[in-house]
């Protein structure tokens, strides 16, 4: 194969190997940096003194030189990106500060009882004296009233101490600190506003910014005006601006079950929508003098105002950038190769943040790209027809298919389902996209003329419901959705070389792709085989870090039985963030949910209740969980006791192989237990420093 063509193809894979490396190794390689300026020496020298007869005939030395002096670069620049190494940062004075000052840096999200924004530091008082430093914050403001009155670039005054986020307590719950340190947040703050926070001014940290967001969010309410259906204007202004906030969990679930939740995400469809007109308004003057540079300016104009009325998200600058260097190369009639544009796009957003590449958007955005280039052509040339309906239908299915293939095995990875119907979804779902994102910026540009821009919102709001209406029917097919899939990043790795291999195969007709897709295809079957045989015969108890309450969970083979509060069991988001990635690993397909006043009479193994305690007996063991004071000292010894809120004074009243203390204990009697537990030598488990406790019961032979 020859790589001239792809230059910046192997640029960017260097330089993704440096960033990785420095994401999993971390710190522990200090000389990074001396290794890149020794790389870049001597190529360098090489260069300078060898004649260039030798340094043909030695190009491997070179390629070999900048290889490795991009892996370096890629290492110190991620480290050089990763602020909490920074001196200045106020994570080195934490334990001092009594007060900071901060500056509002993103939009104010709403959620139940909070504001939610990242504050930018700019100086902490430590010792009583006021320091520079800087850093961010992820900071819960308390809700007074459903009023916003917080906005990107106010100057607050913040009494307390932020705190380190928590890893995660819960087995394979999704690490939302190791999420925020990919975006420079390392703390959170939980804020009473008149009590805690004080606004000094306005003073954005970027005034262009502060503009796009401002006229993002009126172009938000004036559409919010006038739409009749609140789904209709959450689907309208997510379509358009990038807004999911007025999303409902119905809508979003019935999209995703019908394979089409990307039209929801603005990204590289939108962008594309907006280039695909662009193309077809003004793609004839390309042919004129001067018309090349005509168009780059119209399509780069456009796609860059469109980017600043979405608030400049980080996935349409992406795809927009992505664009761009397409549209340049273009214009400057430039032979470019397409996956080369693509790695030159990608090697500048990398450089600028490195953090990106372990974005599920810029993964997922990359690599729908580079399957839709490679296999859509292959697979448009499968079937040939002279109609142009069956021949449109046939280029937006293999659209489809190219970019499924190419992501679905992330899609698995992180989002554990798989829509059996996007293809059928997608010949409706991608058209409909079109003609909003259309109409939306048709109103957009209308909006001074009150009756046009009436009617363009009633026109918009009508495509609306026809198209939520399709997606409902689809999500109500029978196995509309494959779901609570569970693959191991080993497992995609596995997943993508099949693909490859298959793909490879028809490509080159090569046998030896035969041979390596079988193999690949049997690894991942044999692994399967494994994890399955595993969860038919697990036994497994757990007690969950739930906040302020007691859960367990007792699993049987596939099958699961978690006891808690109504209030929790009930709530299907706190649900999915504590349990089901832990039950998706496990492979439970069959769930019981038993309230704990109900465990009397739930359909449970065995269960004997008091007015102050609840005995479980299950698999020969025995489980004692106190919600109520111990009136008297245990007689009979349990295998596990689980201990709640003030039930237990004295540890010389319990009896018991193993002690495990939930987060609804108190901080001071919790310290006390402890103590208490060391001297008299009981074993004993905190949930609340811990995390979750969790037994493995080998399988009866």
């Amino acid at each position: 194969m020859k790589w001239a063509p792809y230059v910046f193809v192997r640029y960017v894979g260097y330089l993704i190997i440096g960033i990785l490396s420095y994401i999993h190794i971390h710190s522990k390689f200090a000389y990074a940096l001396e290794l890149l300026l020794a790389f870049v020496l001597m190529y360098t020298f090489c260069r300078i003194v060898f004649p260039r007869r030798w340094q043909r005939k030695q190009a491997w030395v070179f390629g070999l030189l900048a290889a490795m002096a991009l892996v370096a670069g890629g290492y110190s620049l991620t480290h050089w990106h990763t602020a909490c190494h920074s001196p200045g940062h106020f994570a080195h004075k934490l334990q001092t500060i009594t007060h900071y000052q901060a500056v509002l840096d993103s939009e104010v999200e709403e959620k139940n009882k909070s504001w939610k924004c990242v504050l930018k530091v700019k100086a902490v008082k430590t010792g009583g004296q006021w320091q520079k430093a800087k850093g961010s914050v992820l900071a819960y403001i308390a809700k007074q009233d459903s009023s916003n009155s917080w906005q990107y670039g106010d100057v607050l005054l913040v009494q307390g101490t932020p705190v380190e986020v928590s890893p995660p307590l819960n087995p394979h719950q999704f690490d939302y600190k190791k999420y925020l340190a990919y975006h420079s947040i390392y703390h959170q703050h939980f804020l009473k506003p008149h009590e805690t926070v004080v606004l000094l001014g306005n003073t954005p940290h970027h005034r262009l910014l502060a503009h796009s967001y401002r006229l993002r969010t009126y172009f938000q309410k004036k559409f919010a005006q006038q739409f009749s259906s609140e789904s209709a204007a959450g689907v309208a202004t997510a379509l358009v601006f990038g807004i999911k906030e007025g999303l409902d969990q119905d809508t979003q679930q019935a999209y995703a079950s019908a394979g089409a939740m990307h039209v929801l995400a603005v990204s590289g469809l939108h962008v594309g929508i907006i280039f695909f007109v662009v193309n077809f308004l003004f793609g004839k003057c390309k042919s004129t003098p001067w018309g090349a540079v005509l168009f780059a300016f119209i399509s780069l104009s456009l796609l860059w105002g469109y980017a600043f009325i979405t608030g400049l998200s980080a996935s349409v600058l992406r795809a927009v950038t992505m664009f761009t260097f397409v549209i340049v190369g273009q214009s400057l009639h430039r032979r470019s190769n397409i996956y080369n544009t693509l790695a030159v796009s990608a090697f500048v957003l990398l450089c600028f943040q490195p953090y990106l590449i372990v974005q599920v958007g810029f993964q997922l955005s990359y690599i729908a790209v580079v399957g839709i280039v490679y296999l859509q052509p292959k697979l448009v040339g499968l079937w040939k027809t002279e109609r142009p309906v069956w021949r449109w239908i046939w280029e937006i299915s293999t659209v489809s298919i190219a970019a499924q293939i190419a992501t679905a095995p992330l899609s698995l990875l992180y989002f554990h389902q798989f829509p059996t119907y996007f293809l059928f979804s997608n010949l409706v779902v991608i058209p409909a996209a079109m003609l909003i994102v259309c109409l939306g910026l048709l109103a957009v540009s209308v909006s001074f003329l009150p009756w046009l821009f009436s009617g363009s919102i009633w026109v918009l709001e009508a495509v609306i419901a026809l198209l939520n209406f399709f997606v409902k029917i689809i999500q109500q097919l029978p196995g509309s959705t494959i779901s609570e899939i569970h693959i191991s990043v080993e497992e995609t790795w596995v997943v993508y070389a099949s693909i490859l291999s298959l793909v490879l195969l028809f490509a080159l007709r090569k046998f030896s792709y035969v041979v390596w897709g079988a193999l690949l295809i049997t690894c991942l079957g044999s692994f399967q085989m494994l994890e399955w045989h595993d969860q038919f015969s697990q036994k497994v108890f757990t007690v969950y870090h739930t906040p302020r309450q007691t859960t367990l969970c007792f699993m049987a083979g596939t099958e699961a039985w978690l006891i808690g509060e109504a209030d929790l069991l009930k709530d299907p988001e706190q649900c999915r963030y504590l349990f089901y990635q832990d039950w998706y690993a496990k492979g439970i397909q069959k769930k019981h949910y038993i309230c704990w006043n109900q465990l009397e009479e739930a359909a449970f193994p065995l269960a004997v209740q008091t007015h102050a305690q609840q005995l479980i007996s299950w698999e020969g063991k025995t489980f004692l969980i106190l919600r109520k004071p111990l009136q008297q000292p245990m007689q009979e010894k349990v295998d596990f006791l689980v201990v709640s809120r003030k039930a237990v004074r004295d540890l010389t009243w319990v009896n018991c192989d193993t002690l495990i203390l939930d987060t609804s204990i108190s901080h001071t009697r919790r310290k006390f237990l402890l103590d208490q537990a060391q001297e008299l030598n009981i074993f004993v488990y905190d949930i609340n420093t811990q995390g979750a406790f969790v037994k493995h019961f080998l399988p009866e032979k």
